[in-house]
């Protein structure tokens, strides 16, 4: 699903490096939003957390019923995809959240919007850093 926004690229700066990177900010494609949200709860480990970070109650339920299931590889790989799913169809201002919740909350200390040529405080490139 397209998201209605003038960014094209999302910075998000941390207090500390980013993990494997030599810098505090990570900054990629607004496009890539939903998956890289997705990639981040697949390497969720803790049981608890992953459950509580799905973006919809539906899921959290499914989720639940897959742990206490014996539930082979298919049934995990369909609730992934539907996992996948649900990221693409948030706004690009609640990727932006989970994405934030997803890595670290607590040293995520900004998040900006490029439009290519400015940086911004806003998904809609209206109020310039």
């Amino acid at each position: 699903m397209e998201h209605k926004t003038n960014a094209v690229e999302v910075s998000f700066l941390k207090k500390t490096k980013w993990t494997g990177t030599t810098t505090r900010m990570l900054t990629f494609p607004v496009g890539e939003l939903a998956d890289r949200c997705l990639n981040a709860w697949l390497d969720i480990t803790d049981e608890s957390f992953s459950h509580a970070t799905l973006p919809s109650t539906q899921l959290a339920e499914r989720f639940s019923t897959l742990v206490e299931s014996d539930a082979d590889q298919a049934a995990w790989d369909e609730f992934y995809k539907a996992v996948g799913e649900e990221f693409s169809r948030l706004s690009v201002d609640e990727l932006a959240a989970f994405f934030i919740d997803l890595n670290d909350p607590s040293t995520i200390v900004s998040v900006l919007w490029s439009d290519g040529e400015h940086e911004f405080v806003d998904s809609g490139c209206e109020y310039r850093y």
